[in-house]
């Protein structure tokens, strides 16, 4: 239950290649710095590492200022890398990625209903730098590793982390031949101003800088006239926190089962992650059609799951129609799992659940026992959940 709710994956060093579009960078972590051997870090480079960003910092619950507004930011380009290395049923910032795009898109207006917000791609970076843990941000680090490995610059700033108040960049020199300076003497200017508060000269490889975060969206840049280079990267303010009564969704609504469609054998279960969603009494409708590989009578149940932190809460569904219920695979006879009621729900990430308990051979109660066959979930599905008075 846990891995369909919170999904994720280690992603290879190989797969971020294919997020790198002819840039190059060698990074190296060495305890709580990044090293870079050979960087091109223009804005355009780093965000071709946004997927990777994003499998980094998406299942951060302790940054005030990591929201579902991260999720708005998400291209269908990171959308389909994050859904080829996290699974479908991953939620990414709050937001189940669904289906399609099409499906992420509508699960992200479930809180859009709430407040109407939006990030542009330096707000989305700015933000998502605050839930970078130098101890597990692999997945990041190894992309911009790849993006080293083709770069020429020899000047780059990449960065390393953020908080409210502070952004660390790792600032790359590399020499090729041994024609250049080292140390190098470089300048900096942050939103157009001189600052001479940061160091006048750097070693070849790598050097951590730490600027204050400005109250305006200002340009950090570094310049050398000695190798012709320089590198820049556009720094913003944080958002304001979303107040408590935007921070979740009062819908949730799925339409469609993500491909592969699953099969389940008897004792198994499948989930439909829903967004993270706010608490209180809600109407709930669910239709499903299964399919059967035999004329079968299954025992079945759907309910919902609640999770706070590692502790996970079953909620049962007010159901209209019983079990075990019958599938006649030849003589297309009814068969849907339904129900329509209300259901009260904490705060918090929540998943539709689907447990098949025995299945059993109709036409003669014997062979296989209660594991005779299996149950195939459709594509089309009803699930949803609506919170009584909030706006259709």
């Amino acid at each position: 239950m846990s891995n369909a709710h919170l999904g994720g994956t280690a992603v290879h060093t190989s797969k971020m290649l294919a997020l790198i579009s002819g840039i190059t960078l060698g990074l190296m972590q060495t305890g709580h710095a990044l090293n870079i051997v050979a960087v091109a870090a223009v804005p355009s480079a780093i965000s071709s590492c946004d997927a990777a960003l994003v499998e980094d910092t998406y299942q951060s619950t302790s940054d005030k200022y990591v929201d579902w507004r991260l999720a708005q930011s998400i291209s269908q380009t990171t959308y389909n890398q994050l859904k080829q290395d996290l699974g479908a049923n991953a939620v990414v910032y709050g937001v189940p990625l669904g289906a399609s795009y099409q499906d992420f898109q509508q699960n992200i207006s479930s809180f859009q209903s709430n407040l109407q917000e939006s990030y542009t791609e330096q707000d989305f970076q700015n933000v998502a730098w605050t839930a970078l843990d130098p101890q597990s941000s692999t997945n990041y680090a190894n992309c911009l590793k790849a993006l080293a490995v083709s770069s020429r610059k020899p000047l780059v700033l990449v960065p390393a982390g953020a908080t409210a108040t502070d952004i660390t960049f790792n600032v790359i020199y590399t020499i090729s031949g041994t024609s250049l300076p080292n140390p190098l003497r470089v300048k900096w200017t942050l939103g157009g101003v001189v600052d001479s508060a940061l160091p006048a000269t750097i070693p070849a490889g790598s050097t951590i800088i730490t600027v204050k975060r400005p109250a305006a969206e200002q340009t950090l840049v570094v310049n050398s006239d000695a190798v012709g280079d320089a590198d820049s990267i556009v720094l913003e303010p944080l958002p304001a926190p979303l107040p408590a009564s935007a921070q979740y969704a009062s819908i949730c609504q799925i339409l469609n089962t993500p491909d592969p469609v699953p099969t389940l054998a008897a004792y198994s279960s499948y989930t439909w992650p829903c967004p993270v969603m706010a608490a209180g009494p809600y109407q709930v409708t669910v239709s499903i059609t299964p399919g059967s590989n035999i004329p079968a009578r299954v025992g079945w149940q759907v309910d919902l799951v609640s999770f706070k932190g590692t502790v996970q809460t079953d909620i049962p569904l007010p159901l209209t129609s019983g079990t075990p219920i019958d599938i006649n695979a030849n003589a297309n006879l009814a068969h849907v799992f339904q129900s329509i009621g209300t259901v009260s729900i904490p705060q918090g990430p929540i998943v539709f659940r689907l447990s098949i308990n025995g299945v059993w051979n109709h036409c003669c109660f014997g062979p296989g026992g209660d594991r005779a066959g299996d149950v195939t979930i459709p594509k089309g599905v009803v699930l949803r959940l609506q919170k009584i008075n909030a706006a259709n």
